[in-house]
């Protein structure tokens, strides 16, 4: 991958001179090393732990206070040993200055691990402070859980992969029962929730579901990789200070209306459907008329100004019932299905269109097969969506990835990347994001 497709640009090139479209940091996702990487830069560009923890823990609380108005009286800041448990400190500094109530609970953590006086400070400022170490039955904790409007979790952070112990596991079973007697309680989890596996998704059995998660500087990809994703709710990236040019180029990044819309061509008021690009789809059979109809009523629908059907000549009348907008290009069939020689007719049509759709239902037939290589022989294409059977149909040829149309778009599920690889499902399932990375 170049690094301009790495960076999730759209490379400035002859055929495409629009300009690149920029990905805000905010939209970045990052492997938890390359986070810790981040962070570390900031550092050696002036920008202290300390500073970007203030900053991590007073975005906590605004949060809070934004999604809980009037103030929520009572959050309960659950505190672990690490750099997580700090930002919850700083969290309850916050909200105190606010004008909540908020209590700290303590889990591995005390006052001879307080280098920036976080803890010495709420105490000061007389914030209700326990500890686990002091309440083996978790009496205190319970008490507290019935008066707590949110409970905050900032136990354990982005960094930790280990199995939650019996200790901490009893402190989260106890957090659950409450969340699940009381509907007014809500759980805000700081950078994640405590057990989520911030690069792959996986989660401990006694992770919480958190109502919303406020994570810093960029999300990670756990937080968008099932079943860690279902855990996470609403989540927000706050800013912390770090400068966006110290970000590493986005191997993946969050796709957003703000990010597609300058991307969007302007439409004139003065147009015609000549003005809105042209489509054409090789799509369809006779077994799988629907995938055609499907397709081509959604170029329609996201806008397109004119989409021709390039469907087997055997499938037409029925796929032609269905859609009332669409031109057509009946293509030569056999057995319902593309004939191979009718790639050179679907080329000799090909100037007029911006882009092709091929696949959607074109089954995977010897002719299909062979269409798909008569095509793809030819010396230029449009811009090009390969979907479904057009992914199945490249499997059989050889050397497909560097037969592909220079301007190319692949969209497998699962089971279709596993055959484009040559690899087993599970393998796929399991490592997505990389595969899909290492394969591009």
């Amino acid at each position: 991958m170049s690094d301009a497709a790495r960076a999730g640009d759209y490379a400035e090139t002859d055929d495409h001179p629009a300009q690149r479209a920029q990905i805000p940091p905010t939209a970045h996702l990052l492997r938890v090393e390359a986070m810790q990487a981040l962070e570390r830069a900031a550092k050696d560009a002036g920008h202290t732990y300390a500073a970007m923890m203030e900053q991590a823990g007073a975005a906590v609380a605004r949060e809070i206070v934004q999604r809980h108005a009037p103030l929520a009286p009572r959050p309960l800041i659950l505190v672990g040993p690490g750099n997580n448990g700090g930002d919850g400190l700083v969290c309850a500094r916050y909200l105190l200055d606010a004008g909540a109530h908020p209590r700290v609970y303590l889990w591995q953590r005390d006052a001879t691990h307080d280098p920036e006086r976080h803890l010495a400070r709420l105490a000061s400022a007389g914030v209700e402070i326990a500890a686990y170490s002091d309440d083996p039955d978790l009496a205190q904790l319970g008490a507290w859980l019935e008066q707590a409007d949110v409970v905050v979790d900032a136990l354990l952070g982005t960094g930790s992969n280990r199995p939650i112990g019996n200790g901490l596991g009893a402190l989260l079973d106890a957090v659950r029962a409450a969340q699940n007697t009381m509907p007014h309680m809500h759980i805000c989890a700081v950078d994640c929730p405590s057990g989520l596996n911030c690069n792959t998704g996986a989660v401990d059995p006694k992770t919480l579901t958190a109502d919303y998660t406020v994570t810093f500087a960029a999300a990670k990809w756990g937080h968008y990789r099932f079943p860690g994703a279902a855990r996470c709710g609403a989540i927000v990236v706050a800013d912390i200070g770090i400068d966006p040019a110290l970000y590493p180029p986005a191997g993946a990044f969050l796709l957003s209306a703000p990010l597609l819309a300058p991307l969007l061509p302007a439409r004139d008021n003065v147009s015609h459907k000549g003005s809105f690009g042209k489509v054409i789809g090789a799509v369809g059979s006779v077994p799988y008329a629907g995938a055609a109809a499907l397709s081509l009523g959604a170029a329609g629908r996201v806008g397109a100004g004119l989409i021709t059907g390039a469907v087997p000549d055997t499938a037409w009348p029925v796929v032609a019932t269905w859609l009332r907008e669409s031109t057509w290009l009946p293509l030569p069939a056999v057995d319902g299905a593309f004939a191979p020689h009718g790639a050179a007719r679907l080329h000799a049509a090909l100037p007029p269109y911006d882009a092709l759709l091929l696949g959607c239902g074109m089954t995977q037939s010897e002719n299909a097969i062979a269409f798909v290589d008569a095509l793809l022989g030819r010396a230029t294409l449009p811009p090009t969506l390969i979907d479904a059977d057009g992914l199945n149909c490249l499997t059989h040829l050889a050397d497909w990835p560097q037969r592909l149309p220079r301007a190319c778009i692949l969209t497998p599920h699962p089971a279709e990347f596993a055959r484009l690889l040559d690899c087993p499902l599970d393998q796929v399932q399991a490592q997505r994001w990389e595969l899909a990375l290492e394969a591009a």
